[in-house]
């Protein structure tokens, strides 16, 4: 049981990184982080995890949005998207278990994470200023910056949706000893990350 939460911690921390190389790693990653949850919970009889409010409110949700894809036009399109957005929930509930077993999970997430974070910025830098990143990728467009993602343009994207998610675990993991250099290196933070949505190009996301 020891071994495999750490393997479910490890799966869990490198969900987000990698995202760069597209959707298949990232489903796979979840896909064996969710038989892994729901193989400890079968033999340890852990199932308050799904007697919860969270999870009442979630099978409600699950049942609206699938029931709204018999009123589409194409139902079985719809369905590929709906009926399959339960792994997202045991997802949450595999985090939350980690949680609960690994008290120094949310420092080694935030740690991987911000040392991904600015290798993939730095990265981003490297091709806005001389044309090509450290792999030799040239830009796709003029004016905008894609960096690791290749010739998808989603950068700005990727940086402003997890920011929330950065900021708060810092918050979250240095709360009881919240001092100035901590302060400071939390802006440090944000304005790196603000530099690679800037260079990105993406407006949405420079707006957001």
């Amino acid at each position: 049981s020891i071994k495999i939460d750490k393997i479910l911690s490890y799966l869990i921390i490198f969900i987000p990184i990698t995202l760069i190389t597209g959707p298949l790693i990232p489903e796979i990653i979840i896909f064996i982080t969710v038989l892994l949850f729901l193989y400890i919970v079968f033999i340890y009889k852990k199932f308050s995890y799904f007697k919860n409010i969270y999870s009442y409110f979630f099978l409600l949700f699950f049942v609206c949005i699938n029931l709204k894809s018999f009123f589409v036009e194409d139902i079985f399109l719809s369905l590929k998207s709906t009926f399959f957005y339960f792994r997202f929930y045991l997802l949450s509930l595999a985090v939350w278990y980690v949680l609960d077993v690994n008290k120094k999970f949310p420092k080694h997430f935030l740690n991987f994470f911000l040392i991904s974070l600015f290798f993939l910025i730095f990265d981003s830098l490297i091709q806005f200023l001389l044309g090509n990143n450290i792999l030799g990728w040239e830009k796709i467009h003029p004016l905008r910056i894609s960096g690791f993602f290749g010739d998808e343009l989603v950068l700005g994207s990727f940086l402003v949706r997890f920011l929330p998610l950065v900021v708060g675990l810092y918050v979250f993991v240095n709360y009881e000893k919240f001092k100035f250099k901590k302060i400071y290196f939390l802006f440090f933070i944000i304005f790196f990350i603000y530099v690679g949505i800037v260079i990105s190009g993406d407006r949405t996301a420079f707006y957001l």
